[in-house]
């Protein structure tokens, strides 16, 4: 996880960035079609998805390919309780993640035995049984994928409306992410992450920890997966495959799993990139080159910022902030007539 902001002045430089990103954000949806409206928020829904592992690879360190199975189960849930139950949508999208909570935990026993790649199979074997399961029976659309109804209510009917309630979800939870981090039982996490032993031996249970933090990290990706149904108004099982879920991690490790900046970065660019890409001089006509340049592109950012583009933009703000503290120096220098040693 990106480290937290050390005193005034890297706290004003984050807030400043912050506020410019919550700008352009709003700004944004006015300058683009309809299509690429519609590509952006479903950006958003997976930017909410990244979260989730976030709080699983960059706080506890275990790795998971069930998160698209979390988000079905979301998106499917809050689509009966808005059609059969006429729950209010607003009320469904905090439900549809509460009921990804017990799956999310079920999931997390492997992760009591096992860790790496042997989980990594494991959670995306426990998807893959969700989706035949319980997705695709008729009761949630059946094998035609016809899915259930998720209807938006008339505020939230525009997509430029639905794009702003998706930003506030985003943010809120990205706020709760960061927040959670910084208190007890986030640094309980982050021990089990660094050393299982060491976390027993000062009391933290591990086994809870894990358990936790795959409820919590269901319950987000619950949440994910009403808003990216609510885009459709159909909450359809094909839409979270455990295909889904391998490239969920892998714009997920190039955007950069140790921040919420990452998710952000990494939910982007899974629906974006790929249009940008394939709108380049010659690619479009040259088969499945999209994926070849987004292969490319991987390694590249791999060798370059193996910690994730995220990195790179901690780095800037570093830089902006060292830069901060030269200027104020200079000025208090200026003002008194000496000179002030300026922070390394």
């Amino acid at each position: 996880m990106s480290t937290q902001p050390r005193d005034d002045v890297d706290r004003g430089v984050r807030a400043a960035l912050i506020g410019l990103f919550v700008l352009a954000a709003l700004i944004v949806p006015a300058m683009l079609s309809a299509s690429n409206l519609y590509l952006l928020s479903a950006g958003i829904a997976y930017a909410v998805a990244l979260l989730s592992l976030v709080v699983l690879v960059g706080l506890v360190g275990q790795f998971s390919l069930a998160q698209a199975a979390f988000m079905g189960v979301g998106a499917l849930t809050a689509a009966h309780l808005v059609s059969d139950a006429h729950v209010p949508f607003l009320l469904a999208v905090p439900l549809g993640g509460l009921a990804a909570v017990p799956v999310g935990m079920v999931a997390a026993i492997p992760a009591l035995r096992v860790s790496g790649v042997y989980l990594a199979v494991a959670t995306l074997a426990f998807g893959e049984a969700l989706d035949t399961l319980f997705f695709h029976t008729e009761i949630n659309g059946g094998s035609a994928g016809g899915g259930v109804p998720l209807p938006r209510p008339g505020a939230l009917s525009g997509p430029t409306q639905y794009y702003w309630f998706e930003l506030v979800v985003l943010l809120g939870l990205m706020a709760f992410v960061c927040m959670f981090r910084t208190r007890r039982a986030g640094r309980n996490l982050a021990a089990v992450r660094e050393s299982e032993a060491a976390a027993l031996s000062v009391g933290i249970s591990v086994v809870w920890a894990k358990v936790g933090a795959f409820a919590l990290s269901a319950f987000i990706a619950g949440v994910a997966g009403v808003l990216y149904a609510g885009l459709s108004e159909v909450a359809s099982g094909a839409s979270f495959s455990s295909f889904d879920s391998i490239g969920l991690m892998a714009v997920g490790v190039i955007g950069g799993l140790g921040s919420a900046t990452g998710a952000v970065i990494g939910g982007v660019l899974k629906t974006m990139a790929p249009v940008l890409i394939a709108r380049l001089p010659g690619v479009s006509a040259a088969g499945d080159l999209v994926g070849v340049v987004f292969g490319v592109g991987l390694i590249v950012q791999m060798v370059t910022a193996p910690l994730g583009i995220a990195s790179l933009v901690l780095r800037a703000e570093q830089r902006i902030a060292a830069r901060v503290r030269v200027l104020l120096a200079q000025r208090r220098s200026a003002a008194t007539g000496g000179t002030v040693e300026v922070p390394g």
